[in-house]
């Protein structure tokens, strides 16, 4: 069995990779619809 550590050390990992499927999915969507506030 894997001990608590490593336990929260898998979790971090899913969380972390979870994170960044969430914020390349919003820079996707940021890509497809550019918004006109950039011209400054």
């Amino acid at each position: 069995d894997p001990t608590p550590l490593e336990e929260e050390a898998v979790r971090a990992a899913k969380e972390a990779r979870r994170l960044a499927r969430e914020a390349r999915a919003e820079e996707a969507e940021e890509e497809a619809e550019p918004e006109e506030e950039d011209e400054d």
